[in-house]
């Protein structure tokens, strides 16, 4: 067994000879001492007690950084104040830090929330809480973010509604949940784009939204005081008309009286002049005065005739079978109509059932028995 010890003994002194004929001597010092250093620390650790003064005579192996009373006191202090800190977030809720947050957005102008979010694009979510600042955009990120939809859905080849009309909700929202925001131009200069874009696309029903939401920020409607937001002339005209012609489009008379009286309050213009003519033409049935209007609608007036056009050219349709007997000339259908083309006047023609009838080669010889059709219509 002593024989054994004694070989074990030589072998090692070999390898530390080995190692230290392969390492400089420097090295070897500094190895040394960062391999103490080590296994102090992990001692350290894992007894979770270390002496003062190990500390002090202790360097640190990266900076050289003595530990000297001074630096233990910055250090110190240092500690202290996560420490301070750390208690502070230990006592107090998710919900109470949150509070507080909100707290602090709404003394800043002492007019509720104030949004904090920096998203130029948000999705729409309908709300089923409070919101938080963190959630919402802010003036200045709102302005930066309705200009950027502007910009894309008109500058896009192919203009994506679905994708548009979600970011406007948005921005809307983000407007309506603070309060200081909701009677300004830049809320009106939302639900007049927004307004505009759905009507482009037929959906009236985001239309009906924006534009009942426009009428809320006029003196005629709106809340008294500073919290009047008025149209400039030509936009107050423009929406003006579109009120009088969505009232037509959904057969509403009593609205179409009210809209009419309130164009006729104050100056009429070029659009309330002419939703004032296309509601004359509707209600005298001179359908070929309104294919006339039609075709020379002022800004968007003609997306909202698009959906008063099928009702009056069927209307059109059962005058001209019972003044045309026996017959009418395709070609002269057609305009009368304000159809596109033949083709458009052919389809209009199978829907209603007609009996057309070809006296030669070409869509030139086509005639419309008035007298046959008459008896198909229900």
């Amino acid at each position: 067994m002593g024989s054994d010890s004694k070989k074990k003994k030589k072998k090692k002194k070999r390898k530390q000879a080995e190692v230290s004929k392969q390492i400089p001597a420097a090295y070897a010092e500094d190895l040394v001492a960062t391999t103490e250093d080590l296994l102090t620390c992990s001692s350290s650790l894992r007894s979770g007690i270390s002496s003062n003064n190990e500390k002090d005579q202790r360097s640190s192996s990266l900076g050289e950084v003595k530990i000297t009373k001074k630096e233990k006191k910055r250090r110190l202090e240092r500690l202290s104040r996560f420490s301070s800190f750390e208690s502070q977030t230990n006592n107090v809720s998710p919900a109470h830090i949150e509070g507080k947050k909100m707290k602090g957005n709404k003394a800043k102008d002492g007019k509720g929330l104030v949004g904090t979010c920096l998203s130029i694009e948000k999705t729409y979510l309908r709300l089923t809480s409070a919101p938080l600042p963190e959630n919402v955009r802010p003036l200045h990120i709102l302005k930066m973010s309705l200009a950027h939809v502007k910009q894309r859905y008109v500058n896009d080849e192919v203009q994506n509604f679905a994708w548009a009309n979600e970011q406007l909700k948005s921005i809307r929202q983000d407007v309506t949940v603070q309060e200081s925001l909701r009677y300004t131009k830049f809320a009106l200069e939302v639900y007049e784009v927004h307004a505009r874009v759905s009507l482009e696309h037929g959906d009236l029903n985001e239309f009906n939204q924006c534009q009942t939401s426009i009428q809320s920020l006029q003196p005629s409607k709106g809340k008294l005081g500073s919290k009047i937001v008025k149209q400039s002339k030509s936009n107050a005209d423009e929406f003006a008309a579109y009120r009088l012609l969505y009232a037509l489009v959904q057969r509403s008379s009593s609205d179409v009286k009210i809209e009419m009286e309130n164009i006729h309050k104050g100056k009429i213009r070029e659009a309330s002049r002419h939703a004032l003519k296309v509601t004359e033409a509707i209600n005298q049935g001179h359908f070929q005065s309104f294919f006339k209007l039609y075709t020379n609608a002022p800004n968007l007036s003609g997306y909202l005739m698009d959906f008063l056009v099928k009702r009056v050219r069927k209307d059109a349709y059962l005058v001209i079978i019972a003044s045309f007997r026996p017959s009418i000339n395709l070609e002269t259908f057609t305009e009368f109509l304000s159809f596109f083309n033949s083709n458009e006047a052919l389809e209009f023609c199978k829907e209603m059932k007609s009996v057309v009838v070809l006296r030669g080669s070409n869509l030139n010889d086509v005639i419309i028995d008035c007298k046959l059709s008459q008896e198909h219509v229900t």
